[in-house]
């Protein structure tokens, strides 16, 4: 009886084992697919979710996908015999970089050409018809520009092509004699009146740089091109009050950044500006966690920054790099670049559009 027992026991044990690997060992070795990477050891980042997200020991990788996020000895034991195994060492594990072109990722990213008017970024300029956003700027020239202060418009697409058509210096100056004034047009190209130049002028924009168009007879005709529009922008436009950052800058980019993590992205790049360093500089130091994507700001100065030579020669400090040598003058900047800025078929500069362009830059 007891013998019979015995090997009752070991007969069941065998058939339990049995039953256990049977299966796995008619499997095809193709279809058995471990982890191709155990990451342990860590601090592994999941970001799964916008605040107070996970922080794992180790994570498995399978392809291109994430296997199993979890704690050590579960992780581990995922591993086959080709998975490569590796220490992290306490060091952290984030998820894939996604980068985004991210020119106005946050609040004063492209205030070289916002609308601006009482310390304050404004709407763009619009209308029904061309005329009737001509009077629109005249209405708000005479509500907001009574201090002489500049005021600044960005015109909406729709208009761009048509008002660097038909308006010029001389209509700009009916509607605003004394306020000086800027209306963007497109990215690379705006208007100014008589008394925007006089400033320009006076805060130091050559008379004779080669992006002030001229007419036949030598005269100013308000339209600028590219660099000299980024010199006023960032010569002549007043710095945003302190409240605008408070109310509207800061408050904007917690939201925006907070848009871009919640869809995968991890990192915006794209041209900025100081005010947006200013934005990003205060959420660093004063509310980090608002931080939610690295944001690296790059600098648009070919097409933007009439003191380009200036600009690479601050950059030869960090790369070696310089623009003259005993031999004299190496690199001389000549022109500004042009590159995709509107869809519209009426805009100047765009490349986006596949419809034929309206106009061209002579």
């Amino acid at each position: 009886m007891k013998i019979k027992q015995t090997v009752y026991i070991i007969a069941a044990i065998i058939f339990l084992n049995t039953g256990l690997v049977y299966p796995q060992s008619n499997v095809p070795q193709e279809l058995i697919h471990y982890p191709d990477f155990v990451f342990f050891n860590g601090q592994v980042l999941t970001a799964d979710a916008d605040v107070n997200f996970t922080v794992a020991q180790a994570v498995a990788v399978r392809g291109n996908r994430i296997f199993k996020v979890g704690n050590d000895g579960d992780i581990r034991s995922l591993a086959g015999p080709n998975t490569r195994v590796i220490n992290l060492n306490g060091r952290s594990l984030t998820p894939g970089f996604i980068y985004n072109d991210a020119d106005n990722a946050v609040p004063a990213g492209d205030i070289l050409k916002d609308s601006q008017w009482g310390g304050m970024t404004q709407p763009h300029l619009g209308g029904a018809s061309i005329d009737q956003t001509l009077a629109t700027l005249a209405f708000i020239v005479d509500k907001e520009g009574q201090d002489g202060a500049p005021v600044f418009f960005n015109l909406q697409d729709t208009w761009s092509g048509t008002a660097m058509k038909i308006w010029d210096k001389n209509t700009l100056d009916e509607v605003a004699p004394d306020t000086p004034i800027l209306v963007s047009l497109e990215s690379s190209e705006a208007l100014v009146n008589s008394a925007m130049l006089e400033l320009a002028f006076e805060s130091g924009l050559n008379p004779d740089h080669f992006h002030l168009q001229k007419d036949e007879n030598g005269e100013y005709t308000g339209r600028v091109g590219a660099q000299a529009a980024g010199f006023i922008g960032r010569e002549v436009r007043p710095w945003p009050d302190p409240v605008w950052f408070d109310e509207v800058a800061i408050p904007g980019a917690i939201q925006s950044l907070a848009d871009y993590a919640s869809n995968g992205i991890t990192v915006a790049t794209g041209h900025m500006s100081a005010p947006t360093m200013t934005v990003l500089n205060r959420l660093f130091h004063e509310q980090p966690d608002d931080l939610k994507v690295r944001v690296y700001p790059g600098l648009d100065f070919l097409r933007q920054n009439p003191n380009g030579e200036m600009y690479l020669k601050r950059m030869g400090n960090l790369v070696d790099f310089s623009l003259t040598d005993e031999r004299g003058r190496m690199v001389t900047i000549v022109g500004a670049s042009v590159g995709p800025h509107s869809g519209t078929p009426d805009g100047m500069s765009g490349l986006l559009s596949i419809q034929p362009k309206d106009n061209v830059i002579d």
